[in-house]
């Protein structure tokens, strides 16, 4: 049952007379021990209209209350608790309201973040919330929100019942005309990223037959004291002085918005068969590169391992993620599922096919791996896409009685419609797919790959607006996989292509195989310049809590699309206005 908090360990509330600012931390949700940000900030603005009347001498005196769904996963069962950020004022003798205070959230993409508005007429003799008239309540996401209110703001038919787990009592007068709009804007924030050009200079030679090959790696120091990668540079094969040129990074990814933040770059020579070689690292904190040229000086006939020259920093202003889904840029997602006799016969209980007779697909712990996957996922990304059509693929086995492996196979068995609606609708084609495939393999990637590439060609619109071309669709592929790819050179000769083009491509790997090698999908041995577009994760370490698949999965999304957008002058189909920030008073 859901409960009720005015209270929690992970928010932080600002309230203001004319606003509400509020922040929920990730970062302390199941001990992530990791920097988590925000992508921008939304305002969110409250009116409502046709509210019905409940006051016997005047009108209704309607007041929003919001609530944020705090959702947790203890002990193989979900908690969720809905924590009360505030409310708006109230407005006296009013049926159609317009509230001056607002509210604003910092928003993450990689995260279902939920809210609660419940309307209620005000009592002055009421001694508790739930002592006044309840009129009506909407649960929405942001993401929901971000999606919907391409003209910038939305209007919800509310709901008359009262929502479980909260003390309010229904009206026996009901609003069946009863609405509440929610109007939106992006928060001037966070929209920097860097240009930058690097040099090495004399670097170590570290190969017997030739000189260097090249890359470096930026870390970010992180809460808990480890190093997050941020960044890694393509190779430059067989110099000691390479050149890399057009870096570009964003600010927010690059040190969470901090200024002081310590960074640290490490430089490898890389080599195709075996694990590359360290060359040196540069910590960018002055007080640290001070000791350490100390420490230097003290050791006779020191030598460096040569050196790295900032040629050009450039801070630009960004667009941000959100102006992107606000401006009407949909998300298109697609599942290819692994097919192959690895996973072992559906029908048995050791197989990672196995459905649990108790299946349910509102309770994560009652599914398979590839349903958690595929609903941790597929339920963040689904309110980016207005119609919720979502593609269902397999791969490697031999589907609709064939005797031969596909490799791009539509799940619905219908190649010239292969969407189907929504999360449910693909763990309910993939369950009915179970009962008609025959399992083989190989573990091919690149078709699958050349589909998506093939219509992400018609993302961005050929005529321009206002002197840029719009970006319609940003496609993700994401893959689940038991174990390494058959294609290898294949693939990744794909995904160097694919690179060139607006999607992103997420690969979970489920079950106990040795994972290694698909590391080398997820941009590590990069040697093109062009975007990093491959998360890879092992799904087992984070088997029980949907909130870090889909964290560690989703993170980079964002940065991504942006990459594509900054690399080839793309702009949202409509514009977005953004607005300065202003900071609560203290």
């Amino acid at each position: 049952m859901d409960r009720v908090n005015i209270y929690s360990d992970t928010v932080n509330i600002v309230t203001e007379k004319d606003q509400v600012v509020f922040n929920y931390d990730y970062s302390k949700v199941d001990n992530q021990n990791k920097d988590i940000n925000a992508i921008s900030k939304i305002e969110i603005r409250l009116s409502c209209n046709n509210l019905p009347n409940l006051d016997k001498t005047s009108k209704s005196d309607p007041r929003v209350i919001v609530f944020y769904q705090d959702k947790r996963f203890e002990d193989k069962k979900t908690v969720i608790n809905w924590i009360r950020i505030g409310s708006t004022e109230t407005v006296d003798d009013n049926l159609n309201p317009e509230f001056t205070k607002s509210f604003i959230f910092d928003y993450y993409f990689e995260y279902l973040q939920n809210l609660r508005f419940v309307v209620l007429d005000m009592d002055d003799e009421a001694i508790d919330l739930e002592d006044n008239d309840y009129i009506g309540y909407i649960d929405l996401s942001i993401s929901d929100l971000l999606s919907e209110s391409k003209s910038k703001k939305c209007t919800f038919k509310l709901n008359s019942e009262v929502p479980e787990g909260m003390g309010f009592k229904k009206n026996m007068i009901v609003g069946f005309n009863a609405t509440i709009t929610l109007s939106l804007e992006i928060l001037k924030d966070n929209n920097y990223y860097a240009l930058m050009n690097i040099s090495g200079k004399n670097l170590d030679k570290k190969d017997v037959f030739g000189k260097s090959d090249p890359y470096f790696i930026i870390y970010k120091k992180t809460p808990n004291d480890s190093w997050a990668k941020v960044y890694q540079s393509i190779v430059i094969k067989n110099t000691l002085n390479p050149d890399w040129t057009g870096i570009d990074i964003s600010l927010l990814q690059l040190n969470s918005g901090d200024d002081k933040k310590l960074l640290k770059i490490e430089v490898w020579d890389w080599d195709r068969d075996s694990e590359p070689d360290y060359i040196e690292f540069e910590l960018i904190n002055d007080k640290k590169k001070e000791k350490n040229e100390n420490d230097k000086k003290s050791k006779k006939n020191y030598t460096n391992s040569g050196s790295l020259v900032f040629n050009r920093i450039l801070i630009k202003e960004d667009q941000s993620f959100s102006s992107f889904t606000l401006g009407g840029t949909e998300i298109d997602v697609d599942f290819a599922i692994d097919f192959t006799n690895s996973n072992g016969e559906p029908d048995h209980v050791t197989s990672l096919h196995y459905i649990n007779p108790k299946f349910d697909p509102m309770d994560f712990y009652s599914m398979n791996d590839y349903q958690k996957a595929i609903s941790a996922i597929g339920y963040v990304l689904e309110p980016y896409d207005t119609n919720k059509m979502m593609g269902a693929y397999g791969y490697g086995g031999c589907f609709n009685k064939s005797t031969k492996p596909s490799f791009d196979y539509p799940l619905n068995d219908n190649p010239e419609h292969p969407k189907v609606l929504g999360t449910r609708g693909v763990l309910d084609t993939y369950t009915e797919a179970l009962k008609k495939v025959a399992l083989y393999g190989p573990t091919n990637f690149k078709p699958m790959i050349e589909k998506i590439r093939t219509e992400s060609r018609a993302n961005v619109s050929s005529a321009s607006v206002n002197g840029h071309r719009t970006l319609l669709k940003y496609n993700i592929l994401v893959f689940l996989t038991d174990g390494t790819i058959t294609d290898m050179e294949e693939t990744i000769h794909e995904i160097e292509l694919a690179s060139r083009y607006p999607m992103s491509i997420i690969i979970i790997g489920v079950g106990r195989a040795n994972f290694d090698l698909m590391k080398k999908l997820d941009s590590d041995d990069k040697t093109v310049d062009y975007r990093d577009i491959v998360q890879f994760v092992p799904f087992n370490k984070f088997i029980d809590n949907p909130f870090k698949i889909a964290s560690e999965t989703l993170a980079e999304v964002p940065f991504q699309l942006l990459s594509y957008a900054r690399k080839n002058d793309v702009y949202p189909p409509f514009a977005v206005r953004t607005v300065e920030k202003e900071e609560p008073k203290k």
